[in-house]
């Protein structure tokens, strides 16, 4: 692979609550090579939705970054001045949030806001924004001359859905994160909409991160798929190395818990027991506690993320060995 786009060293993100202080992302190292298709997945409050702001370096008013870097283009985000880092966003990494469904103005047209992203990143006519708005709202299969005039109130989930991630391809952005984008839709919306992401992945070549807790979702559309647990990275490898051989008990966890159309109902094993408190986590690896094959040193030392071999990466004393 080339030199990352983006590359997170040792990142950690800590958001102060009542009763102590909560780490949401807990000293994170992680790649992204240009051009490929990366998913994210964990239970939900692992830390995927804060990890997707931190690389835009957005947190919200309790939370600051404790400590790392993210370095996009070899660039530390962390140190942009403000102007820089409203350059950076949307024109370089652009997000998808989760519900996304509320983020347009009520009061705002679709070209509207088409027009004002544009504006507040780049210089250009209004005939000119307007052509790339319509030509990118053909690419998510939308009629432009329709849906520009049209305020949100007059859209399905399913086309606010595809205009923001129309908005998010309007200045050529050089990432794209997806933060849980097919959560609220139907099942064929939801298929639709994936399809639609992997063919623009295949004409454009837009480098993106898709984040999800729906491990069916991530084999058809990612290329490498990395595991966060509690505000950790616990393995990353191409998808069908980690869907066919995990390294990680999480992981294995993970895919055992997701039924199969085949086989019987009653082979579905759910993760067993809660997940940890994020504000005190437990010693060791933070897995242990649910860890069927947990040693003694498990409790007592936290795993590095080390490079198996092939590609692979795993946060685990025991390394797949009795999985």
């Amino acid at each position: 692979m080339s030199d990352p786009i983006l590359s997170i060293r040792g990142l950690t993100v800590e958001f102060r609550v009542r009763r102590g202080v909560l780490t949401a992302v807990d000293n994170v190292d992680f790649d992204i090579y240009k051009g490929e298709a990366v998913g994210l997945v964990g239970e939900s409050g692992c830390g995927k939705s804060v990890l997707a702001h931190a690389i835009i370096r957005q947190v919200d008013p309790n939370g600051y970054f404790k400590s790392g870097r993210v370095l996009f283009e070899g660039r530390n985000v962390m140190s942009f001045g403000d102007e820089e880092l409203r350059r950076y966003r949307w024109r370089d990494a652009a997000i998808v949030v989760q519900g996304a469904l509320n983020a347009l103005n009520p009061i705002m047209r679709v070209g509207e806001h088409m027009i004002d992203t544009y504006l507040a990143h780049e210089k250009a006519s209004k005939d000119d924004i307007h052509k790339r708005a319509s030509d990118l709202l053909k690419l998510v299969r939308l009629d432009p001359d329709r849906v520009l005039n049209l305020f949100p109130h007059e859209i399905s989930g399913g086309m606010k859905q595809r205009i923001i991630a129309a908005m998010g391809l309007l200045l050529d952005t050089k990432l794209l994160i997806l933060d849980e984008p097919t959560s609220s839709l139907d099942v064929l919306t939801q298929k639709y909409f994936l399809e639609l992401l992997r063919n623009i992945h295949e004409k454009t070549g837009l480098t993106m991160l898709y984040i999800t807790h729906d491990l069916a979702t991530v084999a058809e559309i990612a290329e490498r798929v990395a595991i966060m647990y509690c505000g950790s990275i616990v393995e990353i490898g191409k998808v069908e190395d980690v869907f066919y051989e995990p390294k990680h008990p999480y992981t294995a966890a993970l895919l055992n818990a997701v039924p199969s159309i085949v086989d019987d109902i009653g082979d579905v094993k759910p993760l067993p027991g809660p997940m940890p408190d994020p504000i005190r986590p437990p010693p060791g690896c933070k897995f242990h506690p649910r860890c069927p094959i947990a040693e003694d040193i498990c409790s007592r030392v936290r795993p590095k993320l080390i490079d198996i071999g092939g590609k692979r990466f795993v946060a685990c004393h025991m390394r797949g060995d009795a999985i």
